[in-house]
């Protein structure tokens, strides 16, 4: 049985997280998998999930490397930039697959961080992306030889199931993901206060945690409307009930919590960037171009049954089923095994 170690410097619950777990779980029964990130809230997701999991500290790297050898994978599945660098750089005799969750914009200019990347991704078996924008958009993309675009796969039986927990509030506008500045919460914030200046009785709701959390608490005291709720385990509930999940986030490169929305039934309202766009307008969500016309275009729905309507009809099931775990798991599979092999 191969075994396969994945690797993420991140400690909390977000969308590479979601991911590395969703391919644990989903292949486990044919690949022994270990999950290696510093200590945090999200070693209580992986407790739940029985995933096994094992603890580094990033300014302690001999912590890294002793698990590794305890475990002796045959190849490191490193989520993100900073650890596919770190792998290629401390275990240079182990296959390597990286796969890249984001589009940040210093990888459209030549710096350090570039010159770095390109220089340890010739070195991998493969570099995976989650959206042609976020392999196109890497400056040097044309240099590497060795890249795969493999679109998020999404276990929408799952989701449909932890929806239906019953207590779960009814908000009209939700933001789902972590209070960190590369989602940009202060925008829905800004946008929240516009709407309920508009529309007084509106209901609105912050579902995440992060370093921004106690700013927008103190916001979020100006606007009665706004209720923060804080991380939450099980979110969808929260999303099924909601008329809209919307992202306001300054880079995103696929757009997880847009698609779940959908699958869910609540219309997806994505900001005009490159990678959660192309994704939201492919299964039938809204694209706004700015603060303004996103408050301009929630109005609009809120107040014309008519467009409320013509907008839930418009999220394409078929366009859904394109990102179908089944089939993502079937992609990742032959990704471990040509690794494994060449």
């Amino acid at each position: 049985m191969i075994k396969v170690a994945h690797l993420l410097t991140s400690n909390k619950y977000g969308g590479a997280e979601r991911v590395a777990m969703d391919i644990i779980k989903g292949l486990r029964k044919d690949v022994s998998f270990i999950y290696l990130s510093p200590q945090g809230p999200i070693s209580e997701s992986l407790k739940q999930a029985n995933i096994v999991a094992d603890t580094f500290q990033l300014a302690d790297i001999w912590s890294l490397i002793k698990s590794i050898r305890s475990f002796q994978p045959d190849l490191i599945h490193a989520h993100d930039f900073k650890a596919s660098i770190l792998a290629n750089l401390l275990f240079p005799k182990i296959s390597i697959v990286t796969h890249i969750h984001q589009a940040p914009a210093w990888q459209t200019k030549r710096n350090l961080k570039t010159l770095m990347f390109l220089h340890t991704a010739r070195k991998n078996k493969k570099i995976l992306y989650v959206s042609d924008w976020a392999r196109e958009s890497f400056l040097f993309h044309s240099k590497l030889r060795n890249t795969q675009v493999v679109h998020n796969g999404i276990d929408f039986l799952e989701i449909e199931k932890l929806s239906q927990q019953t207590g779960a509030a009814e908000y009209d506008l939700l933001f789902v993901g972590r209070l960190e500045p590369v989602k940009n919460p202060l925008r829905f914030v800004r946008m929240a206060r516009s709407l309920s200046d508009i529309l007084p009785t509106i209901k609105i709701g912050i579902v995440g945690d992060g370093s921004l959390y106690e700013v927008l608490a103190e916001e979020c005291k100006q606007i009665p409307q706004v209720t923060l709720l804080g991380f939450r385990t099980n979110p969808y509930p929260l999303i099924a009930n909601a008329k809209v999940v919307i992202s306001t986030s300054n880079s995103d490169a696929f757009g997880l919590t847009m698609i779940e929305a959908a699958a869910l039934k609540t219309i997806p309202f994505a900001p005009n960037l490159r990678g959660i766009a192309d994704i939201t307008t492919h299964i039938g969500g809204q694209v706004y171009l700015d603060e303004q016309d996103c408050v301009q275009q929630l109005v609009r729905l809120y107040t014309t049954d008519v467009e409320s309507k013509r907008a839930h009809h418009s999220i394409s099931k078929s366009s859904l089923q394109s990102f179908s775990l089944d089939n993502y798991l079937k992609e990742i599979r032959h990704v471990y095994h040509a690794a494994n092999t060449m």
